[in-house]
């Protein structure tokens, strides 16, 4: 899916949902029913667990649907958090769809907020026999957050061919989560911990306030695989062993993950997804 199309339609909108960007993404459309939205009875009053979930359906028919939540005057409509881990083999790619996000950029009606991290070391990723190709050399080392703002079709262009420069003006203070380390001197997060996740939705919400909040999860995914089938993770350092640390380790049985930061060797969980947006 071509992420301009999408701004574009959630700025003139407001309702849209999200498809597939490159690579495996999870997405999120979060709301305030339960809360300020009101109206709703929250997501676990949906299902009934232990039932086949094709079958599980009973109680979805009687459930009431969320009311809109209420536009403020001088608020955006909708804040869009893409959370661009691209320490992999997808550096090339995250430089083409933040160019795709740039092309648009934010306004009154739409915040288009992005950690990126590139890296110059993914050691996991080599070990799983997979090498990095000439695209894969970062544009920039570290972990950094932007405001995106609408730009030049030349800027555009030279972001997409890994040119990042004319993105300067968009930064924002670099995430609290930052390490400085041997690899990353500039300081990065692990984009792999569902805590990194869960501080920067918690910090884009209460730093963009908007009617709506779609929350992109953008990296490799091992989507129906467990992480111990799937060939890009299963030779990884370690797969998951716990979800209170988000690092990995060998022989995890029946998980699914997604956000695989191959510098770090950690990737997030689908249970722990639901924990770090569940935390806002």
């Amino acid at each position: 899916m071509n992420l301009s199309i999408f701004v574009s339609e959630v700025r003139a909108k407001f309702a849209r949902t999200v498809a597939a960007l490159s690579g495996c993404v999870a997405v999120s459309m979060l709301c305030s029913c339960g809360g300020g939205g009101g109206g709703g009875t929250g997501v676990a009053a949906l299902i009934t667990p232990g039932l086949n979930p094709f079958n599980n359906t009973s109680r979805q028919a009687v459930t009431t649907a969320c009311s809109a939540n209420p536009h403020a005057s001088g608020r955006a409509r909708w804040t869009v958090l893409i959370y661009v881990n691209a320490a992999s083999n997808l550096q090339d790619d995250s430089w083409w769809n933040v160019g795709q996000m740039a092309s648009v950029g934010s306004d009154s009606n739409v915040n288009i907020v992005v950690p990126w991290k590139q890296s110059s070391s993914n050691p996991y990723f080599n070990a799983a026999g997979i090498q990095p190709s000439p695209g894969d050399i970062p544009s920039f080392v570290g972990t950094r957050r932007y405001l995106i703002k609408p730009h030049s079709n030349a800027d555009v262009q030279a972001i997409k061919n890994g040119n990042t420069t004319s993105l300067d003006p968009d930064r924002l203070p670099d995430p609290a989560t930052n390490v400085v380390s041997a690899t990353d001197p500039a300081g990065t997060s692990d984009m792999g911990d569902y805590r990194v996740l869960r501080d920067f939705v918690q910090w884009g919400a209460a730093t963009y306030p908007a009617d709506h909040l779609a929350v992109v999860v953008w990296d490799h995914g091992s989507a129906a695989l467990s992480v111990t089938s799937n060939r890009s993770v299963k030779n990884l350092k370690s797969s998951i062993a716990s979800a209170q640390t988000g690092k990995t380790a060998r022989g995890a049985k029946n998980s699914r993950s997604v956000s695989f930061d191959c510098n770090s060797g950690s990737q997030i969980t689908t249970t722990q997804m639901a924990t770090a947006l569940s935390q806002l």
